[in-house]
């Protein structure tokens, strides 16, 4: 912050105007020069104009100090909130909070610190704080400086990830990207956001090409934790290509990583993955044994995650005509759902599951699956999905003979394919 930018804001928060304060000092057109960082004004003004705001030099050459102590603290809070360093992340937030009073004038390092409070807060799952603050910061967007921009496109980008708006999520990282490139920031951080959601969405050519650039990073710098989110990232749009065997040696290096670093909430993802490989590969026997140990490894609380993983153990069962025990299977994952919204998605793959298992399957039935989940998937862009439904459908309704049914799922069949490739 230039002096002139000190004395402005110094002013303003007085309430004063350049007339009052110039009176007896300097012409006004010189201040306004000053402040404005036209001109470098001599030493006796600007003492002058300090001692009538009540500041002195030295007043500023400790607070210039202090900027940069709390920059370089911002700098680190931001690096340890991407390597998830719980600990470490709540006490610099608090420390920080308070750091950031004592720089009133500095609106950049004040725009900077509610910007990366927003990943804060996303981190700890506190969608009120997180709402008020980006509404906040939406209205100051035209004095951020690029770095303060970057962080809250790739933040927003983040905020609509969890609420799983991907398309919304997709620009807002992209325009995080496009400041990246012209200012020349480089993060991993990212990359790995980037690979992310592209895998969610099936493209899966730019979910490879972001996780290898965040995996060459990750590795470079020791983030274990983040180099092992990467890893299954790679594995599960590797096995999208019928590269198994790459893929499995994605999740082995995860698990190895995982040994090293105890880093025992992944272990039951990198399981289900590797089983699902295995279920791709048609090795039904491992499939089930890896399903098995995920679901054994999750921890309290992961409710969502393990009924996913019976979903997919079913389908085991189903590949290998056990159909008692796909749907027990089933069943034990409808216990572990509540109402929640964020657990719609894997309430609507359960129905449908159930549904198809069914020995007989009810007009009602397949009217949900037409007429909500297929609308729930498509809206969320979830096109394996919809295929998948469609394609069940359109063999229901080829043995009830109703050709225009049959025409109508195919045809979404086909437009669920055309978006996985238009990307992957």
């Amino acid at each position: 912050m230039q002096i002139g930018d000190i004395i402005a804001q110094l002013r303003k928060k007085l309430g004063w105007t350049q007339a009052y304060l110039a009176e007896g000092i300097c012409s006004v057109s010189y201040l306004s020069k000053i402040e404005n960082n036209v001109i470098v004004p001599n030493q006796e003004t600007v003492f002058h104009l300090l001692k009538k705001l009540g500041h002195d030099i030295d007043n500023l050459v400790i607070f210039s100090e202090k900027e940069k102590e709390i920059q370089k603290k911002l700098n680190i809070w931001n690096e340890v909130m991407t390597r998830r360093q719980m600990d470490k992340i709540e006490s610099l937030y608090v420390a920080l909070r308070s750091d950031v009073k004592s720089v009133f004038l500095n609106l950049d390092l004040i725009n900077l610190f509610e910007v990366l409070s927003v990943r804060y807060f996303i981190i700890k799952r506190d969608l009120e704080n997180v709402t008020m603050l980006l509404n906040h910061l939406q209205r100051n967007m035209n004095r951020f400086s690029a770095n303060t921009l970057y962080h809250y496109y790739q933040n927003l980008g983040t905020y609509y990830m969890w609420q799983e708006e991907h398309e919304k999520a997709l620009k807002s990282y992209e325009q995080a990207k496009v400041i990246a490139l012209e200012f020349k920031i480089e993060d991993a951080q990212l990359d790995s956001l980037l690979a992310n959601l592209h895998s969610r969405l099936f493209h899966v050519s730019h979910a490879l090409l972001y996780a290898e650039k965040a995996k060459r990073s990750f590795s470079e710098s020791l983030n274990y934790v983040r180099l092992i989110d990467v890893l299954i990232i790679l594995g599960i749009n590797q096995q999208q290509l019928r590269f198994y065997e790459e893929s499995l040696e994605s999740y082995q290096r995860a698990l190895q990583i995982i040994d090293m670093t105890h880093s025992e909430e992944k272990r039951a993802m990198v399981y289900h993955n590797i089983a699902y490989t295995y279920y791709r590969m048609g090795e039904y026997a491992q499939a089930e044994s890896m399903y098995l140990k995920s679901i054994e490894a999750r921890q309290t609380g992961e409710n969502e995650r393990k009924a996913n993983t019976y979903y997919y153990l079913s389908k085991v069962y189903e590949a290998m005509g056990d159909f008692k025990k796909a749907r027990d299977v089933i069943d034990q994952a409808f216990t572990l759902l509540t109402e929640q919204k964020e657990m719609e998605m894997v309430r609507y793959l359960l129905l449908f599951q159930r549904y198809k298992l069914s020995e007989n399957i009810k007009p009602d039935q397949i009217k949900q699956i037409e007429e909500e989940i297929i609308v729930y998937f498509r809206h969320r862009k979830l096109w394996q999905y919809v295929y998948d439904c469609a394609e069940f459908l359109s063999k229901v309704y080829r043995r009830q003979v109703r050709r225009s049914k049959v025409i109508k799922m195919q045809q979404i069949q086909i437009d669920a394919l055309k978006q996985m490739k238009q990307f992957g």
